[in-house]
């Protein structure tokens, strides 16, 4: 059974509202309906999420791609045109445009078509390999580098980002006119065609590979690794940790919520910057992947849609 586009604009549009409420509450609560197995998600290994602008919420997990339509979830595999189930990364484009990350490339699903982008289709390795800029711009940090793909009419054009080291990156976050991404045990901005390094003497250890990159409504810039939390303060020079949180995590990923505040997955549940535990997020949970509205876990593992208290 499908659902229409209103439904679905409606729906999304539900979930939205009910977190922003949330986030205006002097003490945060959320109720928390779980999704999994029995609702039709027949994989718990999540590894990323996105929701696109028709209401869609995609699932990648390490056995294909679900789609969930507010009602009932669709698995995409191999069969469907995955080059691989192993998904890595999902993310939507400003035109509409679905991109995925797997183990074996990243193919595109636009107008109902998936496409490959070329024949030796880039590897990612992360959940925030893939973003989009506001002025439509697809960036992809890939095993080859930092990689920019543009609409050339009627293909993508993937081409490498100027100025940037053909080597392994892992995540890329536009930041206005500024493209901050990771390597092995670096973080690098590229602005204005200028690349700066940010490593051990500005306060980023090498011996850690950063992962999550997130700027808070304050201008705070923040890092992630699993080991750490990381912040480049507005007008400072050398990233500081942030303490308080637990290391040795599973993810390195960093959300912001609607008020833009960090939330943060760890092995103990969602926690805030100050180290502080999101109310009724499960402490001890394994935190595998985020977005603010849509909270997947493990032990056991389930996809969970907050809604506020009243």
């Amino acid at each position: 059974m499908t659902v229409s586009s209103r439904q679905l604009v409606r729906a999304a549009s539900l979930v939205c509202l009910l977190w922003l409420g949330a986030s205006r509450l002097s003490a945060q609560h959320f109720l928390f309906r779980q999704f999994g197995q029995s609702e039709g998600l027949k994989n718990l290994s999540i590894r990323c999420l996105t929701q696109t602008k028709q209401g869609f919420l995609w699932v990648g997990t390490e056995n294909g791609l679900f789609r969930f339509d507010g009602q009932n979830f669709s698995l995409f595999t191999t069969a469907q045109g995955l080059p691989s189930n192993w998904i890595q990364a999902v993310q939507e484009s400003e035109d509409g445009t679905l991109w995925v990350g797997t183990s074996a490339g990243v193919v595109t699903l636009r107008n109902g078509v998936w496409r490959v982008l070329r024949q030796d289709a880039p590897l990612v390795y992360h959940p925030q390999s893939i973003a989009t800029d506001r002025k439509g711009t697809v960036y992809i940090a890939s095993g080859e580098g930092l990689l920019e793909a543009t609409w050339g009419g009627d293909f993508w054009k993937l081409d490498p980002v100027p100025g940037t080291p053909p080597q392994l990156a892992r995540t890329v976050y536009p930041d206005g006119k500024d493209v901050w991404f990771t390597s092995a045990n670096a973080l690098w901005r590229l602005s204005g065609g200028h690349l700066t390094r940010f490593s051990t003497a500005e306060g980023l250890p090498d011996d850690e590979e950063w992962g999550g990159i997130a700027r808070g409504t304050a201008g705070n810039l923040y890092v992630r690794s699993r080991k750490s939390l990381r912040v480049l303060r507005k007008g400072e020079t050398r990233f500081k940790e942030v303490k308080g949180l637990p290391s040795g995590n599973w993810s390195d990923q960093i959300g912001l919520d609607s008020g833009g505040k960090l939330v943060i997955p760890t092995d103990e549940g969602l926690r805030r910057a100050d180290g502080s535990t999101v109310p009724r997020s499960r402490p001890n949970f394994l935190m595998r992947a985020l977005r603010t509205d849509w909270l997947p876990t493990k032990a056991p593992a389930r996809l969970r849609k907050p809604f506020a208290l009243a």
